[in-house]
Formats: structure tokens, C-alpha cells, sequence
């Protein structure tokens, strides 16, 4: 694997851009929630990617200099001595520990002329990993194409409807949750939590029990649905699919009992 991606989960899309552009110039990407094996947790398949990525790329925001959870990758890339390529997507001041993170290390502006900060960013990874032609068929040593990119991606997470399109990963996902990082939790409401936790919220694989009868189990980011999750009403009906910042978003099917 040559690069991973580290992101705030609220510039999700912004970050599949990136790796499309990236795996459209044959350049191998991670990147959670969709490259962690089924029954994995993110504790521990994180570290071991960033071990193991060539280079690790850093999509800079102002919402990622405050996720706990992007600052502790950095960290582990740092510690790893791995290259850290800064992505600066907005114009926003760095607080102290970022800017110190940072330092002594280009940062490429994005803000401005996208597809100019795409090229030069495949352009310093190629170089990282030794490539000079990526494009076999062309020749080129980049091939961007944002708006192919931004259509590709918005019409990929289209909900499913019709009867023959009912297969997606949902179908082959395990939900289990690793016994060996797994967590109880019970409420005064009759609620109840079983799963993985990253600094006191739900982080990882997850099993959240309703007093209502209501199951939904599946990833869990930062204390919110995030990623692959299946959510089986008391009724009988069935949500199996994709979540997003809470709520559901991208592929799935929706069973009625």
C-alpha cells in the first residue's frame, strides 16, 4: 500500500476525491472506514496501515487540528518516520500543536486552483515512491480529471430502490465485534452499548441496544454512526447499508417487515 489518508470524517467527500485521483494514477491508497477488514477495529488497523504506508497524506482542515483522532495518526506517522504530505484544503490559522506537527514540511495550498494542488500532489507522491510514468496507456505522468471525479462519486453513493440492484457490501459485511476490545455499557433509560471505545465515545465496531427493542449494529466514529451498519427496527423492518456522520447515506437497502 503506498498512501494512506488521514481525515476529518466531515470532509469525507473531499477525501474520496483525493483517493480517486490517487487510484486513478495507480497509486495505492487507505483509507478508513471502507479499507478496515469486516471485524476488525479501527485501534488497531489504523496503526498497523500508517506502519506500513510509503506515504501518508494529511487532508488539512481547521475540523482535522481539532479530531482527536487525527492528531493521534499523525502522531503514529511521525513516530514511524514515515513522509507526511499536507493537503491544505481551506484557509483557516493553526493552532500551535498543529502548526508544530507540521513544520518543515510543504504544504500543498488546495484551496484555490484544485486541479493545479491535484497535479502536484500526485506529482510529490509519485516522487516519494519513485514513479515517473503512472498513466501506462497515455503516457502522462498525471491524469486528473475532477469532474469526472465529483460526478463518479455522487452518483456511487446513490441510494438503492429497485428489486435486481439489491447486492452491495452490506451483504458480505461482519458486524461482529472483536472480543478482546469489546465494552458494555447500560443506561438509566434501559439503553444499552456493546462494542469497541476510542477516548469514552463509541469508536470502532459497535452494538447499540434501544429500550424500544431497536438494534442497530455496525462502525461507529467518534461516538456517531459512521461507515457500514444494520438497524433492525422492533417492527421487524431492516436498514442494511451505509452510514455517515449519523445518519444513512450512500448504499443501501431498506427491508420492510
Amino acid at each position: 500500500m503506498d498512501v494512506f489518508i488521514s481525515y476529518s470524517s466531515i470532509e469525507y467527500d473531499t477525501a474520496k476525491l483525493v483517493q480517486g485521483v490517487l487510484e486513478k494514477n495507480n497509486i495505492t491508497t487507505w483509507m478508513a472506514p471502507e479499507s478496515i477488514p469486516g471485524g476488525d477495529s479501527y485501534t488497531r488497523a489504523i496503526p498497523k496501515a500508517i506502519r506500513e504506508c510509503k506515504v501518508f497524506l494529511l487532508i488539512v482542515s481547521n475540523n482535522a487540528q481539532k479530531s482527536e483522532w487525527v492528531l493521534s495518526e499523525i502522531e503514529t506517522a511521525l513516530n514511524n518516520k514515515k513522509v507526511v504530505v499536507p493537503f491544505v484544503i481551506e484557509r483557516f490559522s493553526f493552532n500551535e500543536e498543529f502548526d508544530f506537527m507540521l513544520s518543515r514540511r510543504h504544504r500543498i495550498q488546495a484551496f484555490e486552483e484544485k486541479t493545479k494542488a491535484l497535479e502536484e500532489l500526485v506529482t510529490t507522491i509519485t516522487t516519494h515512491l519513485g514513479i515517473k510514468h503512472i498513466s501506462g496507456d497515455t503516457g502522462a505522468a498525471v491524469d486528473i480529471n475532477t469532474e469526472t471525479l465529483v460526478k463518479t462519486h455522487t452518483e456511487s453513493r446513490v441510494d438503492i430502490h429497485t428489486e435486481e440492484a439489491t447486492v452491495t457490501a452490506a451483504d458480505t459485511f461482519d458486524f461482529t465485534i472483536p472480543a478482546e476490545t469489546k465494552k458494555t455499557l447500560r443506561y438509566t433509560n434501559g439503553d444499552s452499548y456493546e462494542g469497541e471505545l476510542f477516548e469514552g465515545k463509541y469508536h470502532g465496531m459497535g452494538r447499540y441496544t434501544h429500550a424500544n427493542g431497536d438494534v442497530h449494529e455496525g462502525e461507529y466514529q467518534n461516538g456517531v454512526r459512521h461507515g457500514m451498519g444494520r438497524y433492525t427496527h422492533a417492527s421487524g423492518s431492516v436498514y442494511i447499508g451505509e452510514y455517515k456522520d449519523g445518519k444513512q447515506n450512500g448504499h443501501g437497502k431498506y427491508i420492510f417487515s
